[in-house]
């Protein structure tokens, strides 16, 4: 099952796949990473689910807010 939502938030947040750059991005910011998946918390998983939710509107919105700004 975890695999599961981390393949659809990957999916919606970077199309499926992370690169080094990405990977270090969300250590850096997030304190997530793929060594440490197996210990996150069912909130911790739905905090990231959440960004999920909130990073697909933005992109789904951005010419939108390009256009405004």
């Amino acid at each position: 099952m975890i695999t599961d939502v981390f393949t659809g938030l990957l999916t919606t947040l970077v199309d499926g796949s992370l690169d080094d750059q990405d990977e270090a991005m969300l250590a850096d910011v997030y304190n997530i990473s793929t060594a440490n998946f197996s210990q996150m918390t069912p909130q911790e998983w739905a905090a990231i689910g959440n960004r999920a939710i909130q990073a697909k509107w933005f992109l789904d919105h951005l010419q939108e807010i390009k256009d405004k700004f």
